[in-house]
């Protein structure tokens, strides 16, 4: 199987990406700020004996996913698996959150599932198989104090999931 796990440079991404490679998959990193950190990542994949390689890439932009995905199809022939799990959220209360950073939390955290999605899906279809897995948050039943735009972006995951 060939994969791409978005936010795989570190955290809950790398685990999903080493794990999924354990199991025979080989993984596209995606990272968008530390190479250093995505490189480590791909040589823990290959010493698994799988093929791996890091794409930097904002997934908030459709140019760049769009490249990500090319890439990916170019070096490994199909996109069985797509992990949408890059996200980020700030400590902010509501009456201190600036638009801009409402939009760069829903930009990247719910914009982003809907491009690498729809994305990959094209190649998907034509493969008449695939896989995404789209990781939320509990949150997006509870709520959270002081972080009502990461909140939002976990519901509206799982609403875009359940569609």
């Amino acid at each position: 199987k060939k994969a791409v796990v978005t936010g795989s440079s570190r955290g809950i991404g790398r685990g999903c990406a080493v794990t999924l490679a354990k199991y025979g998959a080989d993984i596209v990193v995606n990272y968008v700020e530390s190479r250093e950190k995505a490189e480590n990542v791909v040589t823990e994949i290959e010493d698994l004996g799988r093929r791996s390689f890091a794409v930097k890439a904002d997934i908030s932009k459709e140019k760049e996913v769009k490249s990500m995905i090319k890439k990916t199809i170019n070096k490994f022939g199909r996109i069985d698996i797509l992990v949408n799990n890059a996200g980020i959220h700030q400590h902010l209360k509501t009456w201190e959150l600036s638009l801009k950073d409402w939009e760069r939390v829903i930009n990247i955290n719910l914009t982003g599932v809907f491009l690498c999605s729809k994305e990959t899906v094209i190649y998907m279809k034509n493969q008449r198989s695939g896989s995404i897995v789209n990781i939320s948050s509990c949150v997006a039943f509870t709520g959270t104090d002081h972080e009502i735009h990461y909140a939002s972006t976990k519901a509206g995951i799982l609403g875009f999931t359940k569609s």
